[in-house]
Order: C-alpha cells, then structure tokens, then sequence
C-alpha cells in the first residue's frame, strides 16, 4: 500500500524529483523531470549528473551536492532554468541514506508574481512620499493663508472693537451692558486669534520654514511640556548639519507623531528627546524615551497602529529604520536612524550652520 501511494506521487508530481547514489549517479527520475529535461529515462538513468548536466561542475553546484551527502545538510537555491528559457527554478537537494534526493520545482510564475508585487509595491510608496510631500506643501499654503489673511482681520477686528468702545464714552456714560457686550466679544476675538495660530502651528509651524528643524524641534518640545505638563528634555548634537525642507519635515512629523502617543497612551511623566549624528555608522538618530507603561508588541504589530506605520512610511524614502521597544512598567524607547550617504542631495542633508545642545 505504501509503495503504491508512493510511486503514485513519483510519477504524479508537479516538480521534478531524482535520486542519487553517493557518487551522482542517477538512480531514479520522474516523468515531469524527463520532459523538463526532454530526455528518456533509458538515456540518464546509472549515468553521472555531470554527463548529464555538465555546466554543474564549473558553476559549483556539484561540490554543494556532495557537500550535502558528507555533512547532511541541505541545499536550497532558486536558478535559471537550463532547460528551458527565460524560466525560474527552485532547487532543494537533501540527504537519502548515502545518496541524494532532490526537488526541483517551477517557480517562474511565481517569480513574475513577486517581481510584480515588488514593483507594484515600490510605486505605492513613491506614491505614499508624492502624497506626503504634496499634503506638507498644501499644509504650508493653508497655514500661510490663515496667518496671512485671517490672523490680520481678526486683529483690525479687535482694534476696531476698542475704538467703538473709546467712542461710546467720549460721548458720555456707555451701557453697562453695551460694555459688557463689547468686552465678551473682545475676548471672543483673543481666543479666536490664539485657536488660529494653533491651526496654522499644527498645520505647519513656521518655524520649521523660517528658521530650520532644530528651533522647531525646541519649540515643538517647550509646548508639548507646557500642554501636557511632562518634563521634557531635548538634546541636539548634529555637527552643524542642515536639513533639506522634505527631510526636515519627515523629521519634526515623526517627532510628533511619536510624542503624541506617548500623551495618549504612555501615561508618562518624563520623555527624553535627542537628534545626533552617529560619525560610526554614518547615519542620523533621533532616539525618544519615556518612563511610562511601556508598549505592547501586538500594539507595536497591530495593522490598526496607523501611526506607527504612517512613521514607517515617512522614513522609507530615505532608507530610514524604526525601532521600537516596550519595557512593561518603566517606559518605551523609539530610535529612528537615517543613514547619510555621500552626497547630501540624496538623502536631504548638508552641512553649515547651527548645531548645538539644547
């Protein structure tokens, strides 16, 4: 019964299955191997793999195969197909008693499968970055706008609102309720302009434009410490390195992406902030620890964890790397590492002014 399932599957198989003595010789073959080969069974059978594919002993692989039989250890590649044109193949060659066994399988579909899901993949990030880059410069523009145009009237608004009031009692005793009036719509105006330029520094903080990511990193840290009452310590080391606009901004975005949720979630009283140049590994670092709950792995692998992966996805077009580590009780650590190449218009980066600690 077994030997009757067994020869079912030898002479069934979708792949290409051989045996082999110690020496290489074969000693079996199936029928999907001989048509791949285009060879009769008569015509290989007791013969050496090297009389039969001879380009083995130049390309090495004859030396891996006999590697497999002394040592046991298997041996998987994924090659050209030499039968056959344009055509993948995957090898796995094992250890059966003193011989060999080997499976060889047809992978070129799913090699173009991958090749297409690699491309498509690679397109829906550059799309990713063109979107990112296309939301900070309409982010800019609104920002702009409001600061521009909205901030400016409110301010005349409130100008014109004291002038009334002045008006009303150079002509004698104003309504108390007229006053009154004029006072809440005052402060009406203050707390519009202060929720405007909120607007406009979460929109884009211009100083991120106007003086570079360093002053917008300190300033986007004085406020979080002032908003949210965490003590809060920022360190910058970068050896006089500027930033391009698009790297600036993928910097401060994940800066505060990862300080939001430590507000939201990590019920911290403490976060250490620091941007440095590391001269060994060539690279830019911007490590973020805090002293709260710690993150979870499924929170760190969750699909649903948007920021995280939206931080991801920021840093992909300059090669840059997101580690996160939880540590249940005693905080949560987030190292982002940028490498620097050599030409600082491929990764954003130059060098001139102002660096120091802060």
């Amino acid at each position: 019964m077994k030997v009757r399932i067994f020869n079912a599957f030898w002479n069934n198989s979708r792949d290409g299955l051989c045996l082999f003595d110690k020496d290489l010789n074969f000693l079996d073959i199936n029928r999907f191997a001989l048509r791949d080969m285009h060879k009769r069974k008569e015509n290989v059978l007791r013969k050496n793999i090297l009389e039969v594919f001879p380009y083995l002993k130049e390309s090495g692989r004859f030396k891996r195969y006999k590697k497999v039989i002394k040592t046991g250890k298997p041996y998987v590649a994924e090659l050209p197909n030499p039968c056959k044109k344009d055509s993948q193949i995957y090898v796995f060659a094992f250890k059966v008693l003193d011989g060999l066994g080997m499976i060889v399988s047809d992978v070129t579909k799913f090699h173009a499968y991958k090749t297409d899901l690699s491309n498509s993949y690679e397109l829906l990030r550059s799309l990713s970055f063109h979107n990112q880059v296309l939301r900070e410069e309409e982010a800019k523009r609104i920002a702009r706008e409001i600061h521009d145009e909205l901030a400016p009237t409110l301010t005349t608004f409130k100008m014109d609102l004291f002038w009334f009031l002045s008006w009303l009692r150079t002509g004698g005793i104003v309504d108390p309720a007229v006053g009154a009036k004029i006072s809440a719509m005052t402060n009406l105006v203050d707390r519009t302009i202060s929720s405007t330029r909120k607007i406009c520094s979460e929109l884009r903080p211009a100083l991120l434009d106007d003086l570079g990511l360093l002053d917008a990193l300190e300033w986007q840290v004085n406020e979080y410490r002032k908003s949210s009452g965490l003590q809060c310590r920022l360190r910058v080391s970068c050896d006089g390195m500027e930033f391009s606009p698009d790297l600036s901004s993928c910097i401060f975005r994940v800066f505060q992406e990862a300080f939001t949720n430590i507000v939201r979630h990590a019920r911290a009283t403490k976060a250490f902030i620091s941007l440095s140049k590391i001269r060994s590994k060539n690279m830019l670092r911007l490590n973020i620890r805090d002293n709260g709950r710690g993150i979870l792995p499924g929170e760190i692998s969750s699909p649903k964890s948007f920021g995280l992966i939206g931080m991801k996805e920021r840093l992909s077009p300059y090669g840059g790397r997101l580690k996160i580590s939880g540590f249940p009780g005693k905080g949560t650590a987030i190292t982002v590492s940028i490498p620097l190449t050599g030409s600082p218009s491929q990764n954003g980066c130059g060098y001139g002014k102002n660096s120091n600690s802060r």
